[in-house]
């Protein structure tokens, strides 16, 4: 369609676009496509960065629950420590320390 200007005395022509042909558009296309792409990779970096994430804790976990185990078990060896058997235990067999009218009696040790 042509129409005439006045100001300018000149003949324009008016395009008329449609949604059909704004869609169709190899330039609509192409930035479509690499709009996807772009939406594409980044998930699928999320996706990755989200599992190596999800291993670390799980490893972090894990090393939480051994060291967990470690402080119980090092607790229970500090409370038999300190019992009085245990201090009479090493009295006797470490500082090879006797009580009076006691008899110690040493064995010849055997290699087999």
């Amino acid at each position: 369609m042509k129409t005439y200007h006045p100001r300018t005395s000149r003949i324009k022509e008016h395009h008329h676009f449609s949604l059909s042909t704004i869609i169709l558009n190899p330039i609509t296309i192409a930035i479509w496509f690499f709009l996807c792409l772009a939406g594409t990779i980044h998930f699928i970096g999320s996706f990755l960065t989200m599992r190596a994430t999800l291993s670390r804790v799980t490893d972090a976990q894990q090393d939480v629950e051994i060291q967990e185990k470690t402080a119980l078990d090092l607790i229970d060896k500090l409370q038999q420590a300190d019992s009085p058997y245990m201090k009479e235990k090493i009295m006797r067999d470490e500082l090879d320390l006797q009580k009076p009218g006691d008899t110690i009696i040493q064995l010849p040790q055997t290699t087999n």
